[in-house]
């Protein structure tokens, strides 16, 4: 994204697809949740308040119904994010939810 060094983005999402960014850290701040993160396999409960490291590579998905402030370093770029059973369509655009 031009050098722009981060990204906020106010996602809620339903059940997302398993996903993964290639360079990008995201610290999921936790809004609202009925449900959980997946991260490398691992289920992690969250709470509203809580906030959450993702690392580079690591695939990842919501469980249920998340709403949070997503801050990603660098800024977020569709065209770095991989979701299993993708069309490249859907990874340009970034569409995720389940």
């Amino acid at each position: 994204m031009n050098g722009v060094p981060a990204s906020i983005t106010y996602l809620t999402v339903d059940d997302a697809k398993p996903h993964w960014n290639g360079h990008t850290h995201e610290y999921y701040c936790v809004l609202e949740v009925e449900g959980a993160l997946v991260i490398d396999g691992e289920r992690v409960p969250v709470a509203a308040g809580d906030c959450v490291w993702i690392k580079p590579g690591a695939h990842h998905y919501a469980e249920g119904s998340i709403t949070s402030l997503i801050i990603a370093m660098p800024a977020f770029d569709p065209a770095g994010m991989s979701h299993e059973g993708a069309t490249a369509q859907e990874q340009t655009q970034g569409t995720l939810g389940g």
